[in-house]
């Protein structure tokens, strides 16, 4: 295998990825990112100063999306978007 890359090009944010390979929401994106870092919904809803119920309509609007079926899958696909990152 080889791999060619740009040294000059900066690699794209995480968030920028899913917003333009899944069309996630800024919202939604921040309800994401905090579940891939080990932060758990209800944990999530309060730092984001948003009520649970929201955070679980954000969530299943991301599982949607990604064609995911759970967290742990979704913290797998971000964690392979990552490697991109």
């Amino acid at each position: 295998m080889v791999l060619i890359s740009d040294p000059d090009m900066r690699p794209p944010a995480p968030d920028d990825l899913l917003r333009r390979l899944y069309g996630l929401t800024a919202a939604e994106i921040k309800v994401t990112l905090k579940l891939a870092q080990g932060v758990n919904l209800h944990a999530a809803s309060e730092e984001l100063g948003i009520r649970y119920e929201t955070a679980r309509s954000y969530l299943k609007s991301v599982f949607l999306k990604t064609s995911t079926h759970g967290q742990g899958e979704l913290v797998a696909l971000i964690g392979r978007l990552s490697a991109f990152s």
